[in-house]
């Protein structure tokens, strides 16, 4: 399994990966159906990632601290929420065997964990995100910037032209 040197790692490929969830329409549906505020609380190395996924809300995540209160709470190891995402676990038998801390409902889990784990496919088998890197403002279902202090723009936005000289 994936061994992360830091919050910001996690942050790149696991909030990278969140994202795509996040700006893919029916994804974003499957994951909106837990109607939940899911904070993920990894371990080895320290990170949280919050995904609001209300249903008619737009998905967004942030990374790090933040003051949203979750519906859901999901204590593991950085790597086990890696294999729940490239469907490498399951969290039933990750529950069961008390590698995840769970407060909040368990049907929650799995209809989050459902939509999750069919981000394993998006997943970047070389570990080099696809996302900007984690700890900026959250962003929008549509990877848009959620607050105007965000510096990424996103590659497929048209941008300024500059052919003027």
């Amino acid at each position: 399994m994936a061994t992360y040197d830091g919050a910001e790692a996690v942050y790149d490929e696991l909030g990278g990966a969140l994202r795509r969830v996040l700006a893919d329409p029916a994804r974003l549906a499957r994951l909106q159906s837990a109607d939940a505020i899911v904070r993920f609380e990894v371990r080895d190395p320290d990170a949280k990632l919050t995904c609001l996924a209300r249903i008619g809300a737009p998905g967004v995540l942030a990374t790090g601290e933040t003051d949203v209160k979750p519906d859901l709470v999901l204590s593991m190891e950085a790597d086990m929420l890696r294999g729940l995402m490239f469907g490498e676990r399951t969290p039933l038998t990750a529950l069961i065997a008390g590698e995840i801390g769970l407060k909040g409902p368990v049907a929650k889990l799995l209809r989050v964990m459902e939509a999750l784990s069919s981000a394993s496919a998006e997943l970047p088998a070389d570990g080099e995100p696809e996302a900007p890197a984690g700890g900026e403002a959250p962003t929008t279902a549509g990877g848009e910037p959620e607050s105007s202090d965000a510096s990424v723009a996103e590659a497929d936005e048209p941008q300024p032209d500059d052919a003027s000289s």
